[in-house]
């Protein structure tokens, strides 16, 4: 484990507030920045990329307010969940939201910590295999 993972459930919180493209890529740039040490800046800009479409169809509260016109937070739940390898059954609609929020953001520490010694398409696996098993996989979304 990371120790900026322990971060998580805060950012996770930071990213639920987030309502428009423009504070998705500077939340995004921000957390790939303090998560990647010394990042050459060719690699932040393909992580931040990839990452920002994992969080358009993935994170459910981003869906409905900052892309109203992408799937429907419920659906996109269920997909994240499948992504993330989450069993988010029976839980609020609040707390599913903050779960899946938070698990994207250690999915995104950790690919952005890897990416710093690794190629990005290789730390974004790795990162993938531990906190996002379904999400890079062909048929996950």
């Amino acid at each position: 484990m990371y120790a900026h993972q322990r971060h998580a459930g805060e950012l996770a919180a930071e990213l639920l507030d987030v309502v428009n493209e423009a504070e998705l890529e500077a939340f995004l740039c921000r957390l790939v920045r303090t998560a990647g040490a010394r990042l050459a800046p060719a690699a932040g800009h393909e992580l931040v990329a990839v990452l920002r479409d994992a969080a358009e169809r993935t994170l459910p509260t981003l869906t409905t307010t900052a892309l109203p016109s992408a799937t429907p937070g419920s659906v996109t739940a269920k997909r994240a969940a499948r992504a993330y390898g989450m069993e988010l059954e029976g839980i609020s609609a609040e707390d599913r939201d903050y779960e899946i929020a938070r698990q994207f953001v250690r999915f995104a520490q950790a690919a952005a910590a890897r990416a710093s010694t690794a190629p990005v398409g290789v730390a974004l696996g790795r990162a993938g295999r531990e906190f996002a098993p379904g999400l890079l996989s062909p048929h996950a979304t």
